[in-house]
């Protein structure tokens, strides 16, 4: 229980923080830079990490090279490089919309996961689908 509020605390500061400081008009995402849908299943796994990398450290579990290779596998699985990582992400901090588009799914993906392991469905279920 304690770390979906780590979840949903971390989003919530990082929405706060990456707040517009200006209006400025929303532009569409260049071809060589995550999509919106991309850059969203990124951060979602990065947030996920990340509160359990801090609850690791509360237990004092928490090594440096096992968060390094927790993140080389988090940009593995979606076939990212950091450098595109970091570029989009400076991409997305200059346009607020879209960065606000982002978060709003990111937020979506992780109540949908939260609510996939508070009721998780039988093999019966699963066979359905």
């Amino acid at each position: 229980m304690k770390l979906q509020h780590f979840f949903f605390i971390g989003i919530i500061m990082l929405i706060t923080a990456c707040g517009p400081s200006g209006e400025r008009k929303a532009e569409s995402v260049p071809d060589h830079l995550l999509s919106v849908d991309k850059m969203a299943a990124l951060i979602s796994d990065i947030q996920i990490t990340e509160a359990v990398l801090q609850q690791q450290k509360a237990s004092g579990l928490n090594e440096q090279e096992q968060s390094k290779d927790y993140f080389r596998e988090i940009f593995s699985k979606h076939g990212v490089s950091y450098e595109l990582y970091s570029e989009s992400k400076q991409f997305y901090e200059a346009n607020p919309k879209l960065y606000e588009e982002v978060f709003e799914k990111v937020i979506t993906l992780m109540t949908r996961q939260q609510t996939e392991l508070s009721n998780p469905k039988t093999e019966e279920e699963k066979k359905e689908e």
